[in-house]
């Protein structure tokens, strides 16, 4: 058992390296997309309204906010978003003056996805 000497600096580490991201590996194997799944995990978090059909609210984020929550740099998170786009799980609206990107996540086609890709 570790002994509170040496959990004292782990503590003090978590506070500068910030919070943890919630990661599911069987979503990762599923999609073959570490980026991805990073990306459908926070959004996860930050969906506060699921319809009854699995489709979430618009969520509006910055490339910048993406990056400081999910660790994926803009690059990343271009080719993480065509992916779960042609998977049909994620759709993109420019909305608002200056328009900002929003995102719609369909979450029964990802449990569809994963329902098939998890069978296998």
């Amino acid at each position: 058992m570790a002994s509170v000497k040496n959990v004292l600096p782990i503590v003090q580490s978590t506070k500068l390296i910030g919070q943890a991201v919630a990661y599911y590996p069987n979503i990762a194997n599923v999609i073959n997309s570490t980026d991805a799944t990073l990306f459908i995990c926070q959004f996860i978090y930050w969906a506060d309204n699921i319809d009854e059909n699995g489709i979430s609210n618009w969520i509006k984020r910055t490339s910048t906010e993406i990056q400081q929550f999910t660790g994926v740099n803009q690059n990343s998170q271009v080719t993480a978003r065509k992916r779960l786009i042609n998977l049909g799980i994620l759709t993109e609206k420019k909305m608002g003056i200056p328009s900002t990107l929003h995102f719609q996540f369909d979450f029964n086609k990802l449990n569809e996805i994963l329902s098939e890709g998890l069978s296998e």
